[in-house]
């Protein structure tokens, strides 16, 4: 039984494979300072055979109206796109 348990927790260590970053942001945090409306945030493909499809949004512990666009998009492979996110409120 305990042979069992070992070799059913030793399996997931076998399988597990690394992951790929191939689509990334510019930074980490996008800070509004109250100046102005909009930023842009860039996204990158880096990827050189592979398209990636990326989608945006924007959520808020206050429940305040912020607006991404485009919500969809299409990342050809090794491009850049950029991401608008607006204030509303």
């Amino acid at each position: 039984m305990i042979r069992k348990k070992i070799l059913m927790a030793a399996i997931p260590l076998f399988v597990i494979s690394g992951a790929d970053a191939a689509v990334s942001l510019d930074r980490t945090r996008a800070v509004f300072d109250g100046s102005e409306k909009s930023m842009t945030l860039d996204i990158s493909n880096d990827n050189k055979q592979l398209p990636y499809l990326a989608q945006a949004w924007i959520e808020n512990e206050n429940q305040e109206k912020i607006i991404a666009g485009p919500v969809i998009a299409t990342l050809r492979f090794s491009a850049l796109s950029r991401v608008r996110k607006a204030w509303s409120g």
